[in-house]
């Protein structure tokens, strides 16, 4: 099984990954770390998001919006259960979906909530973070909320986000 977790930045997509790969052996993989990163690296750009989104938007736009799900899904070996994290476009959503049973999470939370969150790679005032997230709007975040399977409101304590996945997975299993 592969379970996609998008949302906009410090939503808690990572936690959501990190909780299914330790509880439910999946294993994670994410658009910046596992394709962005090491081409940042080759180019000798500085290792951040906003690098990074501009890396990923000059791929959709060379090699179509479903470019870095492409490099992603090459990475897949069968039998193994994935969550891949760092959708950004509906075309991305639909390139994983091909490879299986899939399941795509959406996980909000509010804009102060998450800016208090970010972490030293993420933009680090408030109208930076803001445009990072009207980047990934364009990119066709709006289109990829609308395809998600379940919507997850992460307001609350780390404990609280633990129980809806296990609430989740419950269901799936």
């Amino acid at each position: 099984m592969i379970i996609g977790v998008a949302g906009y930045a410090a939503s808690g997509k990572d936690s959501i990954a990190d909780y299914l790969e330790k509880k439910y052996g999946f294993k994670h993989l994410d658009f910046f770390r596992d394709i962005l990163l090491s081409m940042l690296r080759e180019r000798g750009l500085k290792e951040d998001k906003m690098n990074a989104s501009v890396l990923g938007n000059e791929l959709r736009q060379n090699y179509g919006r479903g470019a870095l799900a492409k490099l992603m899904a090459e990475r897949l070996i069968e039998n193994t259960d994935y969550v891949i994290t760092g959708f950004r476009s509906p075309e991305e959503v639909e390139e994983i979906r091909k490879k299986g049973e899939f399941l795509l999470l959406w996980v909000w939370a509010p804009l102060k909530k998450r800016f208090s969150r970010r972490r030293d790679i993420d933009p680090q005032n408030i109208e930076e973070f803001k445009r990072r997230d009207e980047l990934d709007k364009e990119k066709g975040m709006d289109e990829v909320f609308k395809s998600a399977d379940i919507i997850i409101n992460n307001e609350g304590s780390i404990e609280e986000l633990h129980q809806l996945i296990d609430s989740i997975m419950e269901k799936l299993r």
